[in-house]
């Protein structure tokens, strides 16, 4: 189960590239985003970020999933 402040991390995470400017997006410190993806990767049994030159992407598995939770908020 993927909680909301889960959901918005991914969302944030997607929208901003790095973990700096999602941590900064979020009011979080980059630390506790880290902690709650650890969290997050724990439960879900696969990586949700993988690098990408200087930035930071998400899976295509946690993007795939990103999508999904968008569409069940939308509703």
């Amino acid at each position: 189960m993927v909680s909301d402040e889960q959901r918005a991390i991914l969302h944030v995470l997607e929208r901003e590239g790095t973990l700096a400017r999602a941590a900064g997006a979020l009011r979080m410190t980059p630390l506790a985003v880290c902690r709650r993806l650890a969290d997050l990767e724990t439960a879900l049994g696969y990586a949700v970020l993988q690098p990408y030159g200087r930035h930071i992407r998400l899976t295509r598995a946690a993007s795939r999933l990103a999508q999904e939770l968008a569409q069940v908020g939308e509703q």
